[in-house]
């Protein structure tokens, strides 16, 4: 075993072990800062902030519990703002497609056979469970579809806040399911 190999070894070992804390710690803070900056999932606020809660949450929905989808749900979860605007791309490119084939390209955020912009594409994709049907959840869901990279840039940060709050309200209630629970 080469010393490349043990030290990997530590260090995946150390990220899930933060990564557990985070997950299943019994005081309901999995991040330290979560949404609005007041505890829950994913990272503190600040650049990258957002980023954690999406990683945690649409990657939590295709956990695959020991491979690249695995260690993007943890990514967001450890809630390091700059490893997840790191990974965002590519973490988010892959948990979309896993959780609907043929969506890397399109599907949530563009039109058949095009690539959306993948914030537009995570919004239409987190806010789908939680879409209010006519009240501002709503309209976060349907700036995924509608993909203008100007306006989901513009109000990333809000609809993730609030679409994360609401997929943990229903969660409370007996709801959706999703990343508040075990990895």
């Amino acid at each position: 075993m080469t010393s490349r190999t043990i030290a990997l070894g530590v260090a995946l070992f150390a990220i899930t072990m933060v990564a557990a804390v985070g997950c299943n710690g019994d005081d309901g803070n999995n991040g330290s800062g979560g949404a609005g900056g007041s505890g829950g999932k994913g990272g503190s606020s600040g650049s990258g902030a957002s980023e954690c809660l999406v990683l945690g949450e649409l990657c939590h929905r295709v956990d695959d519990m020991d491979g690249p989808l695995h260690e993007c749900h943890e990514v967001g979860h450890v809630g390091d703002p700059v490893a997840c605007a790191a990974e965002f791309d590519e973490c988010t490119t892959s948990c979309l497609e896993a959780a609907e084939p043929g969506v890397g390209g399109a599907g949530a955020g563009g039109a058949e056979g095009e690539p959306g912009p993948l914030k537009c594409m995570a919004l239409g994709e987190l806010c789908h469970p939680v879409d209010d049907v006519d009240g501002p959840l709503h309209e976060c869901h349907e700036l995924g579809h509608v993909a203008d990279p100007a306006v989901c840039e513009a109000e990333f940060d809000n609809c993730v806040t609030m679409c994360i709050e609401a997929i943990e309200a229903a969660e409370g209630a007996g709801g959706t399911g999703g990343s508040g629970g075990a990895p």
